[in-house]
């Protein structure tokens, strides 16, 4: 039996959603979003082009947005005697920071795998 003021899984559903788009437009999701969209910048500008490697950018680069747009703030801002935090400069610094990392996580990846063959593909412990 439900309470009378319960608002049954729909009404969960909206609520979560409506949530999620706040979330969104908020400034914290405003980095994220554009982290994301540096990552998709980065891998559309990749060859050859995988949906699986595009959905790794995105969430990568919204990834990286979040923890290191300060950082790209401040690198950017040095030159011009430092920038404020409005939500432009912030946004910005996040696109940058996604598509930064982004490079960073590709060419890990390449190490990696230069690695992988270099070695054959086998531990080097084994016998």
């Amino acid at each position: 039996m439900m309470a009378e003021n319960d608002p049954g899984l729909w009404g969960q559903i909206l609520n979560i959603a409506v949530v999620g788009v706040a979330w969104v437009a908020g400034e914290g999701g405003r980095a994220v979003v554009a982290g994301g969209a540096g990552g998709f910048a980065r891998w559309m500008n990749s060859e050859p082009r995988r949906i699986r490697d595009g959905v790794i950018a995105v969430a990568g680069g919204a990834m990286a947005a979040n923890y290191l747009w300060p950082l790209i703030l401040v690198v950017i801002g040095f030159p011009l005697g430092g920038l404020d935090e409005t939500p432009n400069n912030i946004a910005m610094s996040a696109f940058i920071a996604g598509a930064l990392g982004m490079s960073f996580v590709k060419i890990i990846t390449a190490m990696v795998e230069a690695r992988v063959v270099r070695t054959g593909g086998r531990d080097e412990n084994e016998g």
